[in-house]
């Protein structure tokens, strides 16, 4: 199972720390919940869980040094804002093919990143500036 696969990294002869991609696209999490990923990769720089069947990042570690996550073709719909305390250095977060819905839930996302909607349900974009 996917699950399997994110538990495999946090075995006793882990090197997290020497980790800086990770890679775990297609390793589907049997609760929606983010697996086996702790702030032991302390000097992760790249994390991609494409197509994982995600509905929450809320238990997402603190990765001080995560510069790029993709998080594609999930089926996340809020909760962005842990983002902002956990990945201080992220400048790139792909959300394509998620359910957000309101342009609105990426406001606690204001901080220099750069974020990329394509795929997803087309935002309300209400008061958003043209």
């Amino acid at each position: 199972s996917g699950q399997d696969s994110f538990l495999h990294l946090e075995g006793k002869n882990c090197l997290c720390w020497q980790v800086k991609e990770l890679v775990l696209d297609n390793c589907r999490s049997d609760d929606g919940k983010i697996v086996g990923l702790s702030s032991d990769f302390e000097n992760l720089e790249f994390l991609s869980m494409i197509n994982v069947n995600l509905l929450s990042i809320s238990n997402l570690p603190k990765l001080n040094k995560l510069r790029k996550l993709e998080l594609s073709d999930n089926r996340i719909s809020g909760g962005l804002e842990v983002l902002a305390e956990r990945t201080p250095n992220l400048t790139h977060l792909n959300l394509s093919g998620n359910k957000i819905k309101d342009i609105n839930t990426l406001e606690p996302l204001a901080f220099a990143l750069s974020s990329r909607l394509c795929g997803c349900e087309r935002p309300d974009l209400g008061s958003w500036p043209q």
